[in-house]
């Protein structure tokens, strides 16, 4: 990979971000991120994953089970939410560099969800089978459709999904296909300051696509899907004002959609006789059926982590990631809210320009931790544990709702607070070490789950199914603590995290500079 010499008139090839163009802000928070995702994660390598969730784990006991139900309450899906947020606000920084330098961005853009998908697939594949980021590589497509105005980027990216969903002949990836057609659908209708009519038609007629290639044109539902899709347009226009703040509204309104489609089913059920669901035989005999093979995936995972060898564990892993890969799409439309909310802090300017927006993030810490802590409490004071196959009651309902409706506005507050606490001196001083694990987001992620798969797995030290809650923050402590001081010195020597300066050169499609000395000087563009 070399740098290409460009045509004058061509758009500049786009250069990897230099040190002093950083947000040490997003660094930090980054950091903060990386410890939650791995107190979540850890539990998963200690556990058969399939029993993933059944919320607290009742067979812990004394301060193993307070740290299960800290952990479930105040870090599980809110730091998930973090990083989202934080891939949004990156995906910003880089589309507005480009901007600013009048240089290309779609092609390297592109070239990195390839790095990350490439990235993702070999972490769940040797690694750990809880991998998120080649996920997020299909979301990042679906948010590069909703910034993106070229259609030939659109039809690029759509024709190539749809021509691997008809030669794999698999329904999950026209799943896949219909929700890129939906973040094309949002392109036109969130990028246009004034939509006119015609504009309207084409939302209504990708929104009709969208119900026809995930459903089918014979399904019995299509009809009912296309309607709420039509009304998910027009809820969309009426948020359409201002050409900034629309990115939030819409991710928020993508984001609270299933939730109030849940809350809907519910009082349905609950108030409406022919709603209430009647379990059949047929049904029960099936709901047992799952419930039995549940247990038979549980007793497998137990074994071939605890006495499997690594090749056994690879096998296994792969074939998973077989099965999972057409489904990539599925859960991605929360993703992509907060992709969006995330995107509209950098373009905003409030999180580029701490400082001047300080009031921001006191008044958004105001309301977002309390009401974040009043809707997690009361899901967890509903229930903090599930049973598997009881899943339709609805006190598990209206909990897994609230619990869900809460982690945003509490990971807004968790963030905002950071934001406070670093613009005080002893905040900054206390906070400023994560900054470095912030910079080598991607190496301490999968050094993590690498740590973590030969601590705990067979073909290791073999500790699987052995180490309390407890025991597990403890691991985390060192582990993070030592990715601290590693991380500290790496870049003592180095601009990158060795996967930061793979994925850079992916993305860039030349090799960047490595030592620190030779780090160019240029004058600072985006600082805190």
């Amino acid at each position: 990979m070399t740098q290409d010499s460009q045509d004058p008139a061509a758009p500049r090839a786009l250069a990897p971000i230099t040190v002093r163009e950083r947000i040490e802000a997003l660094d930090v928070i980054r950091g903060v991120a990386l410890v939650g995702i791995f107190l979540m994660n850890v539990e998963w390598f200690t556990r058969p994953i399939a029993e993933l969730g059944t919320g607290v784990d009742v067979t812990q006991t004394g301060l193993s089970y307070a740290a299960s139900w800290f952990i479930y309450t105040f870090v599980q899906g809110k730091f998930w939410t973090m990083f989202s947020l934080l891939f949004g606000m990156g995906f910003a920084v880089m589309l507005t560099r480009s901007e600013d330098n009048q240089r290309a961005f779609v092609t390297p853009y592109l070239r990195r969800i390839v790095g990350l998908f490439l990235f993702g697939s070999a972490h769940f594949v040797m690694l750990w089978t809880g991998d998120i980021l080649h996920n997020y590589a299909v979301t990042a497509l679906a948010l590069l459709l909703i910034v993106t105005r070229g259609w030939k980027a659109w039809f690029a990216i759509l024709l190539s999904v749809a021509a691997t969903g008809f030669a794999s002949g698999s329904h999950s990836w026209w799943t896949t296909g219909a929700f890129l057609v939906l973040a094309a659908l949002a392109g036109v209708l969130v990028f246009r300051t004034q939509i006119d009519r015609w504009y309207k038609l084409l939302g209504m007629l990708l929104a009709a696509i969208a119900a026809v290639v995930a459903l089918g044109p014979t399904s019995e539902s299509m009809a009912v899907n296309a309607g709420v899709m039509g009304l998910l347009a027009i809820f969309i226009y009426f948020l359409n004002r201002g050409p900034i703040s629309r990115f939030y509204k819409f991710g928020v309104a993508i984001y609270l959609l299933p939730l109030v489609l849940g809350l809907g089913y519910l009082v349905g059920t609950l108030t409406v006789p022919s709603m209430k669901p009647n379990v059949t035989v047929e049904q029960q005999k099936q709901r047992d059926e799952r419930l039995v093979k549940r247990a038979e995936e549980i007793a497998a995972e137990k074994k071939l982590y605890t006495t499997g060898t690594y090749m056994d564990a690879v096998r296994h892993r792969a074939k998973e990631y077989s099965e999972e890969l057409p489904k990539m799409a599925e859960g991605g439309l929360l993703a992509l809210s907060l992709f969006l909310i995330g995107f509209w802090f950098v373009r905003s300017g409030v999180m580029t320009n701490i400082r001047e927006n300080l009031p921001v993030f006191r008044r958004l810490a105001s309301w977002t931790l309390p009401a974040g802590l009043l809707l997690t409490l009361a899901s967890v004071g509903l229930h903090s544990s599930y049973v598997p196959g009881h899943g339709r009651e609805p006190t598990v309902i209206l909990s897994r709702l609230l619990f869900e409706l809460g982690a945003l506005p509490l990971c807004l507050g968790y963030v905002s607070g950071l934001v406070l606490l670093m613009s005080s001196q002893w905040g900054a001083r206390l906070l400023s070490p994560l900054r470095h694990a912030g910079r080598m987001a991607l190496t301490n992620y999968l050094g993590a789950s690498l740590v973590a798969g030969l601590y705990f797995f067979g073909y290791g030290l073999g500790h699987f199914g052995q180490v309390s809650r407890a025991g597990q923050v403890l691991f985390v402590a060192v582990v993070f603590g030592l990715q601290l001081l590693f991380s500290k010195l790496w870049l003592s020597y180095f601009l990158y995290g060795p996967m930061e300066w793979l994925w850079r050169a992916i993305t860039y499609w030349q090799l960047p500079p490595m030592r620190r000395e030779a780090q160019p000087q240029v004058a600072a563009t985006a600082h805190a």
